[in-house]
């Protein structure tokens, strides 16, 4: 396996794929037009479930409680919306300032016209910016996911966390365990996009589980993680 160096924690990323997420669960529009059909939705379904068993790989081995998965969701959707706005709020004012201008550079060239000559560098500063922008909400709101999470976390669960991930991935000799945390955290919580829905589908097998006679999880005694 590649050696994988983490000098930081604010690695770069998109959060919350939410469009590539709804997406994935929807036959795609482009084989309808195309007349090639849409892709079953058992298909989708069970591409689905591959994938979220290979989460659960990594979930599993903490033995995380109904309450701690409810909080988990809470957490998650709370810095997604709070991600999202912040995104929009970056993003509309810009694009509003020159709304016009976009709608009278096309109308030009729908009759043959030329592109302004100052028009693609205030697209690609208004890019350039975006982009910076939403780099610095990717690395605000994984810092406050982790914080969370470590909030959530039992210090035994944080130690099987860490485990997991150098189990999986070969990293440089001196990692610390905070950034194996930190990259659990990222590559479980933050990048997978079904990750809410998933542990949704958790809280509600330990409910049927306890229903049917059998045992929930019991509540880890630990100290949360500092």
């Amino acid at each position: 396996m590649k050696t994988i160096r983490i000098a930081l924690i604010l690695l770069p990323l998109i959060l919350f794929s939410i469009k590539v997420n709804a997406q994935q669960s929807q036959p795609s529009q482009r084989n309808n037009e195309n007349n090639a059909g849409p892709i079953p939705e058992k298909v989708v379904s069970l591409f689905n479930d591959i994938s979220d068993i290979d989460k659960l790989r990594v979930l599993n081995p903490l033995d995380l409680t109904s309450d701690q998965l409810n909080k988990m969701i809470a957490l998650i959707s709370k810095e997604e919306n709070a991600y999202n706005k912040r995104l929009a709020q970056a993003a509309v004012p810009p694009i509003d300032a020159i709304a016009q201008q976009i709608k009278d550079v096309k109308a030009k060239l729908l009759k043959g016209g030329n592109i302004p000559a100052d028009f693609d560098d205030q697209v690609k500063e208004l890019q350039t910016n975006f982009v910076k922008q939403r780099k610095n909400e990717d690395n605000r709101t994984l810092l406050d996911i982790i914080d969370g999470m470590k909030q959530i976390f039992t210090q035994e669960q944080v130690r099987t966390a860490v485990m997991v991930v150098k189990q999986l991935t070969k990293f440089a000799p001196d990692t610390t365990s905070d950034q194996y945390f930190n990259y659990y955290v990222l590559g479980t919580f933050v990048e997978y996009p079904r990750i809410v829905p998933l542990l949704k589908e958790m809280v509600k097998a330990r409910s049927d589980s306890s229903v049917g006679g059998q045992a929930t999880p019991p509540t880890p005694s630990q100290e949360p993680a500092q």
